[in-house]
C-alpha cells in the first residue's frame, strides 16, 4: 500500500540501518562473542527477519507492521552482524607469514566477492521480478511470500553450513577492548589538546 516514493525511503533507510548497526556488531565480535558466534547469532537474526517478513506478505493476512518489524530492525541487525566480521573471519583462517597461505588468502577472497555478486544477481536479476509478479509456478498474489521464504532457507542454509565447519576453524580470542573504543579514545584525547586533525575528524563524523 506505500507509493513508490515512499517505498524507496523505506528501502534506503533500510540501507542506512545496515551501516549504523555495523559499529554495534563489530564491537559484540571484538569484546563480546567473537566473530564465530556474532556471525552465527546474526545470521539466525537475519533468517528470524525474512521468516517475519514472509508471514507479513501472507496475501490473506498481509501486515505493514509486522513487516516492518522484519525487514527494518531484524534484518539490518542480522545484515550488520555478517557484513562487519565475515571478511575478517575469513582472513583470520590464514597464517599470512606462510606465502603458501598468503596466496590462499587472495584466492579466498576472490571466491568471496564472486560468491556475493551471484547472489546479488539471482536477488536483483530474477527475485525482485518474482517478488512483484510471481514466476516459476508462485501466483503474482504470493510472490513476496515466496521472495522472503527463499531469502529465509538459504540464510538458514548459510548458518547450518557455516556451523558445520567449527572444529576446523581457526577462531581468535575475544578482545579486552574493541579497536572501535581504541580509536574512539586516541581521538578524543588528541582532540582534547587541540589537534586539528581530530577536531575535522569529529566534525566529519557529525556531519
Amino acid at each position: 500500500g506505500y507509493s513508490l516514493s515512499e517505498a524507496g525511503g523505506i528501502n534506503a533507510a533500510m540501507g542506512t540501518l545496515c551501516m549504523s548497526w555495523a559499529f554495534f556488531a563489530g564491537w559484540t565480535a571484538d569484546v563480546g562473542l567473537g566473530r564465530y558466534l556474532t556471525i552465527l547469532v546474526f545470521g539466525l537474526i537475519y533468517a528470524a527477519g525474512a521468516i517475519v517478513a514472509a508471514m507479513a506478505a501472507w496475501p490473506s493476512r498481509e501486515s505493514a507492521q509486522t513487516y516492518l518489524v522484519g525487514v527494518m530492525v531484524l534484518v539490518p541487525i542480522g545484515t550488520a552482524g555478517i557484513k562487519a566480521n565475515i571478511s575478517n573471519f575469513g582472513a583470520d583462517q590464514y597464517d599470512t607469514s606462510d606465502p603458501v597461505q598468503k596466496a590462499a588468502q587472495e584466492k579466498f577472497f576472490s571466491w568471496f566477492y564472486l560468491a556475493i555478486n551471484m547472489g546479488s544477481a539471482v536477488a536483483y536479476g530474477y527475485l525482485t521480478t518474482m517478488g512483484s509478479n510471481g514466476g516459476l509456478g508462485v501466483p503474482k498474489m504470493y510472490g513476496y511470500f515466496a521472495v522472503y521464504s527463499i531469502a529465509a532457507l538459504c540464510m538458514v542454509l548459510a548458518v547450518a553450513l557455516f556451523h558445520s565447519a567449527r572444529l576446523r576453524y581457526r577462531v581468535q580470542p575475544v578482545l579486552p577492548r574493541s579497536s572501535l573504543g581504541c580509536v574512539s579514545a586516541h581521538v578524543l584525547a588528541s582532540a582534547q589538546k587541540s589537534s586539528s586533525a581530530a577536531l575535522a575528524f569529529i566534525l566529519g563524523v557529525v556531519l
